[in-house]
């Protein structure tokens, strides 16, 4: 009911105070054919309590150093580095479609929890300093025909990042991307790509003086 339940509020974020996503997912119904989301992150954790129950097995992809594999998105957890961010595709696709978590009293924690979700895994990390895997994965959305494709990461430009987005925003897809997060003032202020991008619609992150 998009109210937060529990003594701890498990389903905070759903509150009309905070985000107003219980709200909002309250007006719109889902139904064949679904609105196909491409979740373009790290990765997920087939066994987290939060996946989503319309995930698309079939056709989610893998494109971390430029291999794609079908059926095969899952987050190894690898930790292969000091700036590795294993476990975050799990809590973004959570926030976006996650489906009813037993901790929060069986309500669905995610803003579209009834919409196909397609997980399209491109890095161990959020910072991307390589352009191929997020370019072919964007390609990719457009390809299986999804409707919007959502990115919590960001990186550096490319003339390929540039060419994917235009491809994809010609072909009717929306493109959500993280603004990007500081802490006093690190690593930007400003808006970072592929959010900065004009046929992009930059979603805030965490900002801290």
């Amino acid at each position: 009911n998009g109210q937060a339940v529990g003594p701890d509020k498990i389903a905070w974020h759903l509150d009309d105070e905070f985000s107003q996503l219980g709200s909002a997912r309250n007006a719109v119904r889902f139904s064949e054919r679904r609105t196909r989301i491409a979740h373009i992150d790290t990765g997920y954790y087939a066994a987290h309590a939060t996946v989503p129950q319309y995930i698309n097995h079939l056709v989610e992809a893998n494109f971390v150093d430029g291999y794609k594999k079908q059926t095969n998105a899952q987050d190894p957890d690898n930790k292969r580095f000091l700036l590795d961010n294993s476990g975050h595709g799990t809590g973004t696709l959570g926030i976006l479609a996650g489906g009813a978590f037993p901790a929060a009293n069986g309500v669905s924690i995610g803003g579209a929890p009834d919409a196909e979700v397609v997980p399209l895994r491109v890095a161990d990390t959020v910072v991307l300093l390589k352009t191929s895997a997020f370019a072919s994965a964007l390609d990719y959305a457009v390809d299986i025909q999804c409707d919007v494709a959502t990115m919590s990461m960001g990186g550096l430009p490319s003339k390929a990042w540039r060419e994917s987005i235009d491809r994809a925003y010609l072909a009717g897809l929306c493109l959500v991307a993280a603004a990007g997060n500081n802490f006093n003032g690190m690593p930007t202020r400003h808006i970072v790509y592929p959010a900065r991008f004009g046929r992009v619609i930059a979603a805030c992150g965490v900002m801290a003086n």
